[in-house]
């Protein structure tokens, strides 16, 4: 199957797989519960993905990938998502223009924001066991990668990179993202940068306080992976929103 961009052109047409959100409304004082089965937001249980919480906030994509490295197989992506540093500062969309589109506002694409680093996933639908990297660079471009779940045994530091190519010389991602051009400063494998798209005004947002609605309302029995997503995000304490960077464009 031919991952990324490309891979939604055959289904969707002219799509966007940017980085951004619209701002993000703030979180309620109060944490619901969780649906039928699960624990209250904050308080998942103690086990092997909490225990192994990163402490250091990842900065690049093998930053994560060796923390990957260190949780227990098979790994999957709501692990990871409870085992990163907290609070996770989060951006959603219902946009559906992506590689990993939002199957409407109760299952968004959620981005998780670090001051050198995005992460987005999708609760539901296509690209939902992706984990997608965008690596900050300068003049609003990003580094990109990419990990399918579950994850069986170790990953290198090249799994990711080899992960979005389309063939040699170019990834997926550039059939969406404008000007793409080898990462040089990668000397273990060929990794790409191009440019970081955000959504236009009309792509609406899903707040934090959506989103925990989401999770209160979501039955563990019905949708074991949606919720499981879902939980992983408000584990470990609640979320804040944060804007993505003002000089991302808007896919045109």
């Amino acid at each position: 199957m031919v991952r990324g961009c490309f891979a939604v052109i055959t289904s969707v047409g002219l799509l966007w797989l940017g980085l951004g959100c619209a701002d993000a409304a703030s979180a309620p004082e109060q944490l619901p519960s969780a649906g039928s089965g699960g624990a209250p937001l904050g308080e998942a249980p103690v086990d092997a993905c909490e225990r192994g919480a990163l402490t250091v906030v990842p900065e690049r994509v093998t930053d994560v990938v060796d923390h990957l490295n260190t949780l227990p197989k098979p790994l999957s992506l709501d692990c990871v998502l409870t085992s990163l540093p907290r609070p996770l500062a989060l951006n959603a969309t219902r946009s559906i223009l992506s590689a990993q589109p939002a199957v409407g506002q109760r299952s968004p694409r959620v981005f998780v924001m670090y001051d050198k680093l995005i992460l987005s996933v999708a609760l539901a639908g296509m690209g939902q066991h992706l984990l997608e990297f965008g690596e900050l660079r300068p003049e609003a471009r990003t580094l990109k990668a990419e990990i399918a779940f579950p994850v069986t045994s170790e990953l290198t530091h090249a799994a990711p990179f080899e992960q979005v190519m389309f063939q040699e010389g170019q990834t997926s991602c550039a059939f969406c993202h404008a000007r793409e051009i080898r990462d040089e400063s990668i000397d273990f494998t060929d990794a790409f940068v191009s440019v970081a798209y955000r959504p236009t005004e009309r792509q609406a947002q899903v707040t934090i306080a959506e989103m925990a609605a989401e999770l209160a309302q979501c039955d563990p029995g019905a949708e074991p992976e949606r919720c499981a997503m879902l939980q992983s995000l408000f584990a470990r304490g609640m979320p804040i929103a944060r804007d993505f960077p003002a000089d991302f464009i808007t896919f045109q």
